[in-house]
């Protein structure tokens, strides 16, 4: 029991981590497919099993990159929305 809660640690939580970065879109899981040379199914009920299955545990390295620019992207896009709906009220004028 003890060296299966190791490799859930070692290895699926890791695959869980970046699976999880908020904002993956589309454009996102087809550069981990080309990274990866898998063909990855992103459907909303897509899950871990389904991902492990693929083997995607074996190119976290691969993916790390896609994941950590999904939420960088992810993060800008909130703020522009934020600032947005902040500058909205605001009238700029010429003269």
């Amino acid at each position: 029991m003890a060296d299966r809660v190791k490799d859930f640690l070692r290895v699926q939580v890791p695959l869980l981590q970046l699976l999880c970065t908020p904002g993956i879109v589309g454009r996102h899981w087809r550069s981990m497919e080309k990274a990866t040379g898998l063909i990855i199914a992103d459907r909303e009920d897509s899950n871990l099993k389904q991902m492990l299955d693929l083997g995607l545990q074996h190119h976290v390295q691969a993916i790390e990159e896609t994941c950590v620019a999904a939420s960088k992207e992810y993060g800008l896009e909130k703020n522009m929305d934020k600032m947005e709906a902040e500058w909205e009220p605001l009238v700029f004028e010429t003269k």
